[in-house]
């Protein structure tokens, strides 16, 4: 007999196939519908360390963590109870971490089951977070300004220290030894976790530090601040060494962009920093000189992403009028550091634009999500595109099972002025019976 479940009132979260007897106590198994492409407009992609899985991130929305050999599904990241602000994934690709206002969570990757939680008090809103890069410590910054640590295995935060106010950056160095933070106050400060103490402090910036970084070496800080200015910084004497003109956009205000100065180029031997006019200078760590010029914009870049080696630079410019002549219709540019040249790939129709994307582990690809909701990956070596999910979004009316073994299909679509709780994503090819990825999962019924 086959079960039948309307979507047009369900959350968007899961569909649950199924269900226990009445007045039964015991979990009983069930199956779980899960999107097979990502909900509409993506705000943030990660990929791990070793480019076996993938995390998007939607507004509003639970995070879900992908296997991206079958690009398939494993898990979708639920149990915060307010939006996800933020994904942090280590160079440990069996952990990582999500952020909301007033909750952390750690999760196994491998079963997409959560490893520990860490509630806040309300009233002090939870700012910022990073893991370590071998994913054995967690960080967690507050409004008040807070700064707090804790092992994974227990999850009992203690406090290094505060920043007079909100905590607006954190990053971890290289060992996991050493915490950068940056706050509201304009301050920056190294943390020994070893001693629970101040190492050094660093001033200079006029407005909020929005992004810290330490070099591998451990010798510098990078630091970009809403004033409009990267800084660095030798990290042993807080002494500022320098200071570069750098544009923070508007969407640079937003959890999820980066726009932070980087550090690039082969062992970290220079910084990119982004000027008014679109060009990308990229200036030496040794004496600030500029070293070589990514030039192609007419408008500041708004968003910057690197590879782990530092070596290619993914970049998102500002535009106003899409006229090709103009050269403001050309946004999303893939650079080579090495020799500043661009890396071509293949472009979509400007109304199906580009809202989030990462570099894959290996730096071969650039993982996209367009505003339609599809992934795409690009190859760096032609252009050419590897990997394409389906992104058309339809409606269901209903779904349901042929058989207890048997394949799960979605049904006829209906009407777009569904609520939007009942969008999932189907095969656009064959609507009216489209196959939908499934997992098994528990779950509780008293109907």
């Amino acid at each position: 007999m086959r079960t039948i479940v309307a979507l047009s009132s369900l959350s968007l979260a899961a569909v649950v196939l199924g269900h226990a007897p009445a007045n039964s106590a015991t979990p009983q198994r069930g199956l779980e519908l899960v999107t097979i492409v990502s909900d509409e407009r993506l705000e943030d992609i990660k990929i791990s360390a070793d480019d076996r899985l993938m995390v998007t991130h939607d507004r509003g929305f639970a995070p879900r963590l992908w296997d991206l050999a079958t690009m398939r599904i494993i898990a979708v990241l639920q149990g915060h109870p307010g939006w996800v602000r933020s994904i942090d994934m280590p160079e440990d690709a069996d952990r990582l971490l999500t952020r909301s206002d007033d909750m952390v969570r750690i999760w196994n990757t491998r079963t997409g089951l959560p490893l520990g939680t860490w509630s806040n008090d309300s009233k002090d809103p939870i700012t910022r977070s990073a893991i370590s890069p071998d994913g054995t410590t967690i960080a967690v910054g507050t409004e008040a300004g807070r700064v707090l640590v804790a092992k994974i295995g227990d999850l009992k935060l203690r406090e290094l220290g505060k920043h007079a106010d909100m905590v607006s950056a954190m990053a971890f160095d290289a060992s996991g030894k050493l915490l950068v933070t940056g706050g509201s106050d304009n301050k920056t400060v190294l943390w020994d976790l070893a001693t629970g103490t101040q190492k050094t402090k660093f001033a200079g910036h006029k407005e909020r530090v929005a992004w810290v970084e330490m070099s591998r070496d451990g010798r510098d800080i990078l630091t970009t601040g809403f004033d409009g200015t990267a800084r660095l910084w030798d990290a042993a004497t807080g002494v500022q060494r320098f200071s570069w003109a750098h544009v923070v956009g508007e969407k640079g205000f937003h959890t999820n962009t980066l726009m932070a100065a980087l550090l690039v180029d082969k062992d970290q031997s220079a910084v990119a920093v982004c000027g008014k006019d679109g060009t990308i200078n990229l200036h030496s760590r040794k004496d600030g000189s500029v070293v070589r010029v990514l030039a192609g914009y007419k408008m500041p870049v708004r968003e910057i992403r690197r590879t782990r080696d530092g070596m290619r630079l993914a970049t998102h410019a500002s535009y106003d009028m899409p006229e090709p002549s103009s050269g403001l219709a050309d946004p999303l540019k893939l650079w080579d550091v090495a020799t500043g040249k661009e890396f071509p790939f293949e472009r979509f129709s400007i109304t199906i634009g580009p809202t989030a994307g990462e570099f894959a582990a290996d730096g071969s690809g650039f993982w996209i999500g367009y505003s339609d909701g599809s992934l795409r990956k690009h190859v760096l070596r032609d252009g050419s595109i590897q990997s394409v999910t389906l992104g058309a979004t339809q409606t269901l009316a209903a779904a349901f099972q042929v058989s207890p073994q048997g394949a799960i299909f979605a049904a006829q679509p209906v009407s777009w002025l569904a609520p939007i709780g009942a969008r999932y994503f189907v095969d656009p090819a064959n609507p009216s019976l489209s196959r939908v990825h499934y997992s098994t999962s528990a779950f509780y019924s008293d109907t």
